[in-house]
């Protein structure tokens, strides 16, 4: 229901101002958790620095590996066409 609401709310303003809402709310949700840590911990403010960079370690570690893997497959296509298309004397 909340969705939905949300849905019509942002259909009667401008394009413009929904696409910052939605950058807006994306951001919020994003860090409800570490303000929640924050809040409730005592120490909570280094904790959930701790628990942001991470998750941020994590998520860059994953990328890397993902952008590593794609180069290797590129260049094993690469190696493939290259020896596919080499004509015996």
């Amino acid at each position: 229901m909340k969705h939905l609401l949300l849905k019509l709310a942002l259909v009667a303003i401008s394009p413009r101002l929904a696409d910052r809402l939605r950058a807006t709310w994306g951001v919020l949700k994003e860090l409800a958790p570490y303000a929640a840590i924050e809040l409730v911990l005592p120490g909570g403010t280094v904790l959930a620095i701790l628990c942001w960079l991470y998750r941020r370690r994590r998520s860059a570690a994953t990328s890397v590996a993902h952008q590593a893997s794609v180069r290797v497959r590129s260049l094993a296509n690469r190696a493939q066409h290259a020896h596919n298309s080499c004509i015996p004397i």
